[in-house]
């Protein structure tokens, strides 16, 4: 699985994985690479494009840092997309898969995929995607 996590990032540590209803959950945190001291932990969950003809939900341990004045910063994953819920990669693939016809059948043939997302979605990223050229 680490292998998979070094795909997306290489300061990805990996903590562990189970499967349930179909679904791999793996558990991963970021390597501490500030020096300032922690001050809270949260675990974001990300999707991830299928592994293994399953879907993928990445259970991200994110952490909140002390600044010099006080005040607390959160750390930035350049990976995920705009929103934080899916991977940049799966986004891409989305839009790859819009280039040849329309966005319900899109929806069709990622679902066939195992990547469930909604016709909405898919004209959302597009609309974001063409504001960003």
């Amino acid at each position: 699985m680490q292998e998979f996590l070094n795909e997306l990032s290489l300061d990805l540590n990996y903590i562990k994985h189970e499967t349930k209803d179909g679904i791999y959950h793996i558990y991963c945190e970021s390597k501490n690479t500030e020096k300032k001291p922690v001050h809270a932990r949260q675990e974001r969950v990300v999707r991830d494009l299928p592994f293994g003809g399953k879907e993928v939900m990445l259970h991200i341990i994110s952490k909140r840092y002390y600044s010099d004045d006080g005040s607390t910063y959160a750390e930035d994953f350049d990976f995920l997309n705009y929103t934080g819920r899916r991977t940049q990669r799966m986004d891409d693939k989305i839009i790859e898969s819009n280039m040849e016809g329309s966005v319900v059948g899109t929806e069709r043939t990622l679902k066939k995929l195992g990547i469930n997302i909604s016709d909405t979605t898919i004209i959302r990223l597009l609309k974001k995607n063409k504001t960003n050229k």
